[in-house]
């Protein structure tokens, strides 16, 4: 299952760095060979990489599909780890098909919770990112920016981390009384922020 796991890996790094196209067959290559391993251990990271790659591409029903399939085999399998990247991914994919701000926000709000109640606090990081960047563009930036830095000041390494950074400087972002609002694709869009 190693050779099979390499193809994915590679993936899920290309889209990492905001590459679609190519990294979606190879994630989609390596699923299809774990499937028939009976190796469903990295299933759930592949699959949350590939909807990530499929919003870069702007492929968003599709994506939303898979995560809604990821998210009910989580339950299902009571693999619950990855529940609170599921849930920012598929707000971003739900924005990206004109969700509305309090679905969003529900689903945002709902990953924070699951990363808190499992003390993943890169994970929390991320979704009250996404949710502070969402309320910035409905323009309730005070009601987030006190919880944004709390967390963050709460780190203590880490700081050179891309998603800290970008927190950071989203931080700086909120407290400008004449902050300009983030573009919609942009909003839960980690290479996006501040």
């Amino acid at each position: 299952p190693y050779v099979a796991a390499s193809g994915g890996f590679r993936g899920e790094l290309a889209i990492a760095r905001g590459q679609g196209g190519e990294a979606l067959a190879w994630i989609e290559e390596s699923l299809a060979r774990l499937h028939a391993a009976r190796y469903e251990l990295l299933t759930t990271p592949f699959s949350t990489a590939l909807a990530e790659g499929l919003l870069l591409d702007g492929r968003a029903s599709e994506a939303l599909d898979l995560l809604d399939a990821a998210i009910d085999q989580c339950r299902r399998d009571g693999e619950l780890l990855f529940m609170p990247e599921l849930l920012r991914i598929k707000a971003a994919a739900r924005l990206a098909l004109g969700g509305d701000v309090g679905e969003l926000e529900a689903l945002l709000r709902d990953a924070v919770d699951w990363s808190r109640r499992q003390g993943a606090r890169a994970w929390e990081l991320r979704a009250v990112t996404a949710l502070a960047r969402l309320l910035l563009e409905a323009d309730r930036r005070l009601e987030i920016a006190a919880e944004l830095a709390t967390l963050c000041d709460a780190f203590t390494e880490g700081f050179a981390t891309a998603d800290l950074q970008a927190a950071r400087r989203l931080i700086e972002t909120l407290a400008r009384p004449d902050a300009e609002r983030i573009p919609a694709p942009a909003i839960l869009d980690g290479r996006n922020i501040g």
